[in-house]
């Protein structure tokens, strides 16, 4: 279940949300990728997040198997999560009757 924060309750600020921690999620994949392709300096490692730091305690290099680790049990349940969420409420604006928009107005 993807959880919101209390203050955002549209689906316009919902949609926006789930936008956001997709790209989130993504800068954290490029910096793990980063991690296990080419070595982090303990600065670098330092700034990805504190449940991150935690798993995976510095050293030069990211493991192959912590990689996989982190792919499997980090990144595809969230990014999974994110997409159902984005989904979701794609659904809920295209059936939105609050802007009557056509296509004529657009092409």
């Amino acid at each position: 279940m993807f959880t919101y924060p209390v203050d955002c309750t549209t689906s316009a600020q919902k949609t926006e949300y789930a936008y956001r921690c997709q790209e989130i999620l993504r800068l954290v994949h490029n910096g793990m990728g980063r991690w296990f392709k080419e070595g982090l300096t303990q600065s670098q490692w330092s700034k990805l997040p504190v449940k991150i730091q935690n798993r995976y305690p510095y050293q030069p290099k990211l493991s192959e198997e912590q990689w996989k680790d982190f792919l499997v049990n980090i990144f595809e349940p969230a990014s999974d999560k994110i997409a159902e969420a984005i989904a979701t409420q794609r659904e809920y604006l295209k059936n939105s009757t609050t802007w009557s928009v056509s296509a004529e107005e657009l092409i």
